[in-house]
């Protein structure tokens, strides 16, 4: 009987065991899979971008009101889009010369973020450059929704 108990609790110890073990694996696991997740992602708006970047305070100062210039646009965007979302939501129809002069408006503030990204991409050197290949850009797509 004695024999018994001590292959028991043997038996009992190694399941133990490979329970820790496996939790431990899996915990590690997960803690990995977090930190991949935590990685900040720089946008061109991102308040660090000019530590991200390493600039100069030259590079700063020209490169800032373009910077701000993007942003502006992107609030006015945002502002639009967020009128137009209410107005549908109200039932209200656009007619076509409204929605045409807003596609001609969002063209121009397209073409104006590209020539603002291009200027801020001559004033950066090699190594900037490289690193800006990290920094997410807008998108300057329109997102069409599939529409019967």
């Amino acid at each position: 009987v004695l024999f018994f108990c001590q292959i028991n609790v043997i038996f009992f110890r190694r399941i133990n065991m490979k329970k820790i073990i496996l939790f431990s694996v899996l915990l590690l696991l997960a803690f990995k899979i977090s930190n991949a997740q935590e990685k900040k992602v720089i946008t061109l708006l991102s308040p660090n971008l000019y530590e991200f970047l390493g600039l100069s305070e030259e590079q700063k100062a020209k490169i800032s009101p373009l910077v701000e210039e993007i942003k502006g646009i992107q609030e006015k965007q945002r502002a639009t889009f967020e009128e137009m979302r209410k107005k549908r939501e109200a039932g209200e129809q656009f007619d076509r010369e409204e929605m045409m002069k807003l596609r001609e408006q969002r063209e121009k503030d397209v073409n104006t973020m590209k020539s603002n990204i291009e200027k801020i991409k001559a004033e950066l050197t090699e190594e900037q450059l490289e690193k800006f290949k990290e920094v997410q850009l807008p998108n300057f797509e329109m997102r069409r929704r599939n529409r019967p």
